[in-house]
C-alpha cells in the first residue's frame, strides 16, 4: 500500500512538472510572438516616420524651387523715341522650364500666316503695321519647349523702337506716344505653360 501511494505521488509530481514545463513553453512561445509583433511594429513605425520625413523633405524641395512667371511690358523713354519691350520675368525662387507658348490677338488665338518666320514678331507686326506706324522691330522670338527662365531672370519676347517725329520733342509728346503704343500693345496676349525642375506640376501664365 505504501508503495502504491509513493508511486501515485511520483506520477502526480511528474505530471505537474510536465504541465508546468508545457505552460512555461507556451508562455515562452507567446512571448516570442509578442516580441516579434513589437519588433514589426517598431520597424513599421520607423519606416512610416522615415517615409513621411522623406515626403516632407521632397515637398520642401519642390516649394523651394517653385518658379513664378509674370508678364512684363516695359517702355523705355529715349531722347529720340520710345522702346517697347514685351517680356516675361520669373519672380519665383527656382528656374522655370517652358512647355509651350500660345499667342492671342484681340482675345482670339493667333496662329499667324507663317510668312514672318516667328509668331512673336508677326504678332508685333499685326499690332503695329508698318503702313500705320513708324517703328523698327528690334527683336522677336517665341519661347520654345525646354527654354529655361532662371529665378529673377527675364526673357524678351519682342521689342520695337518708335521714333518721335521730331527729335527732342517735349515730355508730353513722349507720354502721348507711350500711351498710343501701350494701347495697341494691349491687343496682344500670350499664354505660357511652364513647370519647375521637378516637372511634376504645371502652371500657366495668361496675359
Amino acid at each position: 500500500m505504501a508503495i502504491n501511494i509513493i508511486t501515485k505521488t511520483t506520477h502526480s509530481a511528474q505530471e505537474a512538472t510536465a504541465t508546468l514545463a508545457d505552460w512555461m513553453s507556451t508562455v515562452a512561445d507567446w512571448s516570442m510572438v509578442g516580441i516579434t509583433l513589437i519588433s514589426v511594429g517598431i520597424a513599421y513605425g520607423a519606416y512610416h516616420t522615415n517615409r513621411k520625413t522623406l515626403e516632407m523633405h521632397r515637398e520642401h524641395n519642390r516649394r523651394s524651387v517653385r518658379p513664378n512667371l509674370t508678364k512684363a511690358t516695359h517702355t523705355d523713354l529715349r531722347e529720340t523715341g520710345i522702346i517697347l519691350e514685351m517680356a516675361i520675368v520669373n519672380t519665383g525662387i527656382g528656374p522655370a522650364l517652358i512647355r509651350n507658348m500660345r499667342f492671342f490677338l484681340d482675345g482670339k488665338p493667333f496662329n499667324g500666316t507663317g510668312n514672318f518666320g516667328d509668331l512673336a514678331g508677326e504678332l508685333l507686326d499685326q499690332c503695329f503695321p508698318a503702313d500705320r506706324w513708324e517703328r523698327k522691330i528690334l527683336f522677336h522670338g517665341t519661347l520654345g519647349e525646354g527654354t529655361g527662365v532662371p529665378a529673377n531672370g527675364k526673357k524678351i519676347i519682342a521689342s520695337a523702337f518708335f521714333p518721335l517725329k521730331q527729335p527732342q520733342q517735349t515730355f508730353a509728346n513722349h507720354m502721348a506716344l507711350k500711351k498710343a503704343v501701350l494701347a495697341e500693345d494691349s491687343r496682344a496676349g500670350y499664354a505660357v505653360t511652364y513647370t519647375s525642375v521637378y516637372e511634376q506640376e504645371e502652371w500657366t501664365l495668361s496675359s
